[in-house]
């Protein structure tokens, strides 16, 4: 180890061990969630976009069109950035 001096919290316990583990909690929680939206969103729809018709579940065009959105939120400030240097 590191000579003996593991940090420790000030009630004498070494730090990061045992006591709750938020980021695990928040995982599970996370899941949970994300389960909870693909089940009472698994319904067929159907999706025009310009002359294509095409049917998927619900989910999917939920996942695609933030993908898309987090896409776009992404590019146009890089491409404004580039476009000043």
């Amino acid at each position: 180890m590191n000579g003996g001096t593991d940090p420790k919290t000030p009630d004498g316990v070494p730090a990061g061990s045992g006591g709750i583990q938020w980021n695990r909690i928040l995982l599970g929680l996370l899941i949970v969630v994300l389960l909870v939206i693909v089940f009472q969103n698994s319904q067929s729809v159907t999706v025009k976009l310009l002359f294509l018709e095409t049917s998927m579940p619900l989910i999917v065009v939920l996942v695609i069109t933030a993908l898309l959105g987090a896409a776009v939120g992404y590019l146009i400030p890089a491409v404004r950035q580039r476009h000043r240097s």
